[in-house]
């Protein structure tokens, strides 16, 4: 699965961005705890989106190249305020950066492909019903959930 993903990742240059006029953002998809902290708020025990938060935490740079004093991470790719794809940057061990994306579409197809398959493996190892008086922490857990 894994090397199936990493070959989802194609270089990215900004010449080609800018060619084709597809704009970066960071802060559109918050997946790091910081971030995902950063736009939302605590209510009634439920985590909710702060709209006020969540559009002060999205930036778009002035130019692409801006991004090389941007922190590593991940950035929306859009075109025409579409979302296309996800941008990755690394900076290595001497100072160099270096930017990967995967294709929106391509990262679907792959969640859609793996989904069977790993539903299947989990019910394969799954200990059945009948078998959960031999392990005393499922027997808790049966009768709390229904």
């Amino acid at each position: 699965m894994v090397p199936e993903l990493f070959s989802l990742f194609r270089p990215l240059r900004l010449g080609w961005l800018k060619h084709r006029s597809i704009t970066i953002a960071r802060g559109i998809d918050p997946v790091s705890d910081e971030h995902i902290a950063t736009v939302t708020r605590k209510r009634k025990r439920k985590l909710v989106l702060e709209p006020q938060l969540y559009e002060q935490n999205v930036f778009v740079p002035e130019f692409l190249e801006d991004i090389y004093d941007l922190p590593d991470g991940n950035f929306s790719l859009l075109y025409r305020g579409r979302p296309i794809g996800i941008c990755f940057k690394k900076t290595d061990a001497e100072g160099g950066v270096h930017l990967f994306w995967i294709k929106r579409r391509d990262l679907m197809r792959f969640g859609h492909h793996w989904q069977e398959k790993v539903i299947n493996a989990l019910r394969a190892a799954a200990i059945p019903q009948e078998r959960y008086g031999d392990y005393p922490f499922l027997r808790a857990n049966c009768c709390a959930g229904g």
